[in-house]
């Protein structure tokens, strides 16, 4: 058998100008922060968007239907005879399209398997298999990614295969379009990341590979930057978005307001705050008057009120 050829995949390059406010453009891959600079973009475009994710979905469906007909454990697919028929040549298939939706179109299908796991009385076991074998090929293809771009440049194709936004209908024909958009809720149609995908699946095997902690970390670090797409916003500042990029601290101003939403400095900050609130608490209850409003009770009732705006923000940006 022919030995693994490494593979790579140049995102395009970055663009010199700045894009206009106004206007649907589409916009090509942009750099690192040492590339880009520490510019702030105002117009919402999808560098991906001619991906044709739509295609992918549909053809990553009908493979994988095709070759698996019976149920099987997690043990058997792992077996080398199911890996050498069936996994590796799926993977090879898929890897060589040079696409970095793929990783999402197949924990679309993964999803799409388990629900119909859920309803299908005669073939819930086999649709469970099929989503099980999405993960894995989807974890093997991540892997690979992963070996074949390697140093600054691979950590930054890992960024955005785990956390570029894609949409099911992407790049589908006009009326498929259409009509999938008059059967369903106009929020069900905002992009999603493959992380958040494999989160939404319970896809724990590919969650726990080494390439998925390597991205996951270095977007807690603030290695990473990007703008998540969030649900809902109380001020919406989508004028601030920031492309998939990496952070140089060189080339970054000393203080940057953008540091403070990086996972690990948002972090100390909330214990800190926290902190501050409980120190506020007990300062109240150890010189509380009975005659009056007291200067640290005021100020406790007003810290307290904006300690609560923020989690409360936070929670409908991210979760609970």
């Amino acid at each position: 058998m022919a030995a693994h050829t490494r593979r790579h995949i140049t995102l395009p390059p970055p663009t010199d100008e700045r894009r206009p406010l106004l206007g649907r453009q589409r916009s090509n891959y942009h750099g690192s922060a040492e590339e880009t600079g520490d510019q702030v973009y105002s117009c919402m475009s999808n560098p991906h968007s001619h991906l044709p994710v739509y295609t992918n979905i549909h053809r990553i469906r009908r493979d994988i239907i095709s070759v698996v007909e019976d149920y099987l454990s997690l043990e058997q697919l792992r077996d080398v005879r199911i890996n050498v028929t069936v996994i590796r040549p799926l993977v090879d298939k898929f890897y060589e399209l040079e696409d970095i939706s793929i990783i999402y179109c197949l924990l679309v299908n993964r999803a799409q398997f388990l629900v119909e796991e859920g309803y299908s009385g005669t073939r819930h076991n086999v649709n469970w298999t099929r989503a099980t074998l999405c993960e894995l090929i989807a974890t093997r293809i991540l892997r690979r990614f992963g070996e074949d771009h390697d140093g600054p440049d691979g950590l930054l194709l890992l960024a955005h295969v785990l956390v570029a936004g894609f949409e099911p209908f992407q790049n589908a024909p006009e009326h498929i379009r259409k009509e999938a958009e008059a059967k369903t809720s106009w929020t069900l149609h905002r992009t999603l990341p493959s992380l958040e995908v494999a989160i939404l699946t319970e896809s724990k095997h590919f969650l726990s590979s080494s390439t998925c902690h390597y991205v996951v970390s270095a977007i807690y670090d603030g290695r990473v930057i990007y703008t998540p797409s969030t649900f809902w916003d109380i001020i919406p500042d989508h004028y601030k978005l920031k492309p998939i990029s990496l952070y140089d601290p060189r080339e970054s101003p000393l203080l940057n307001q953008y540091r403070l939403i990086v996972p690990r400095n948002r972090n100390i900050l909330e214990q800190i705050q926290f902190a501050i609130l409980l120190t506020l608490y007990v300062g109240v209850m150890l010189v509380r008057e009975k005659e009056g409003v007291t200067g640290l009770e005021a100020a406790f009732a007003i810290y307290a009120f904006g300690w609560g705006l923020d989690q409360f923000a936070t929670i409908l940006a991210h979760g609970w």
